[in-house]
């Protein structure tokens, strides 16, 4: 079907700044018959078709700013504009979820076969590779894996595609850290992002509370193992990383919880290793020396688990932003430079890796900081008091501050180098 009069790609055309609507509507207003008042180019709910079976735009005296902000009750209208919009471009939702699978490039098709750990042959052509990938996808078990890698983020962008059966979307507006998920959700050339009906259909039957309290757990697991684990630990016994998980308060994770989640993770999503009833980070992934050379190191020393607040500044703020010390930094840093934010990101990870004054200053060669030598003579004794509040790896998530009170001793700043 074929029609001539279609708003969808000249909204998209014209809707590439977040500034630009009036532009948008005066384009509208030129085009097609408006009901009232201005038009406004995001309430695509409001779309439909005139007598003659041309575009007809149903505007609002007080249009929406966002898809967003749609009440339920405006639901049902999205469905039909979405009807309408499969009609326009002649979209066909319903084949299998492979039909749709084997435009991809050969290429990404075999990345995602290895992703999902799906057995190849080298003569497998692009049809059954696609088969192959359907039949996994399809399944409700693997389904569910793969949701639990979705962020918060990704999930309200997953459901919204499936809710209205597709949405008027460039590529840049979908966006998913992992790459499978481009399997089932598709972006036509039109602009077009949508989901096979037969995926939405297998989504609704597994959705519900209990998932996506699963998945807000995964979620706080995968984090924990990716920053916090990575950054003060580097490695520790499973029971001291599943009392690390249940710092968590909301959702709530029990001892049983995390060894389960943990399993069915998929590992695509996974920055960590399970070695030895340890759970290794990706710091060590490549680096069998180091990991070994810190198991020797710090055999006797005990476990600091890290309380919830200071894991959410981490995850937050990429360090622990309400230190004392660390604000002393942030403000210095502030007054002479402004950014901070950023270098002390990258700045706090090396204080936990136990990295030298060295390694530090090719921090703020990289990043373009250069200091006097007043400034220096500042900064120096700032840098002793964080890099003695920051928990390390070597102190197994203490700070040294706290080990030389515990042990009545110096501690050594750990560092790669002194390996």
């Amino acid at each position: 079907m074929t029609v001539t009069n279609d708003p969808h790609n000249s909204l998209l055309l014209l809707k590439t700044t977040a500034d630009n609507g009036s532009e948008v509507n005066n384009s509208l207003l030129s085009n097609y018959t408006v009901s009232e008042g201005e038009p406004s180019f995001v309430k695509y709910s409001e779309i439909t078709t005139a007598p003659n079976g041309k575009y007809h735009i149903l505007s609002s005296k007080t249009p929406k700013s966002s898809p967003d902000n749609i009440a339920p009750s405006v639901m049902t209208e999205m469905g039909k504009m979405g009807e309408l919009f499969r009609k326009a471009m002649g979209l066909d939702d319903t084949m299998p979820l492979d039909k749709y699978i084997v435009q991809m490039p050969k290429d990404y098709l075999l990345d995602v076969t290895r992703d999902l750990g799906i057995r190849t042959k080298t003569s497998d052509n692009k049809e059954t590779l696609a088969v192959k990938i359907r039949e996994y996808i399809m399944e409700p078990q693997n389904f569910e894996q793969m949701i639990l890698t979705l962020s918060d983020e990704e999930m309200k962008l997953f459901e919204t595609i499936a809710s209205f059966r597709g949405l008027p979307m460039k590529s840049e507006e979908v966006s998913f850290e992992h790459e499978i998920f481009y399997s089932i959700v598709f972006i036509n050339k039109a602009h077009y992002a949508f989901i096979p009906a037969e995926v939405v259909k297998l989504y609704n039957e597994i959705k519900g509370t209990k998932l996506q309290n699963k998945r807000r757990q995964a979620q706080w697991i995968l984090a924990v193992s990716d920053k916090i684990l990575n950054c003060y630990y580097g490695y520790m016994p499973m029971q001291k990383f599943y009392r690390l998980c249940r710092r968590k308060a909301d959702p709530t994770i029990t001892p049983d919880d995390v060894p389960g989640i943990l399993k069915v993770i998929p590992w695509y999503a996974k920055d960590f290793l399970l070695r030895d009833g340890n759970i290794v980070g990706s710091i060590f992934f490549d680096d069998e020396k180091n990991y070994k050379a810190l198991q020797r190191m710090r055999a006797d020393k005990s476990y600091y688990i890290v309380r919830e607040n200071e894991i959410q500044e981490v995850l937050t703020y990429g360090y622990p932003y309400r230190e004392s010390h660390y604000a002393h930094l942030r403000n210095w840093l502030n007054k002479r430079h402004g950014g901070a934010e950023h270098l002390i990101v990258r700045l706090h990870t090396r204080f936990a890796l136990g990295h030298g004054l060295a390694e530090l200053d090719r921090v703020f060669e990289e990043e373009g900081v250069r200091f006097t030598k007043k400034e220096l003579k500042e900064l120096i004794p700032i840098i002793q008091d964080i890099c003695n509040h920051t928990r390390t790896l070597m102190n197994c998530g203490h700070t040294p501050e706290e080990m030389s009170a515990r042990e009545k001793d110096n501690i050594i700043p750990f560092s790669f180098g002194s390996m």
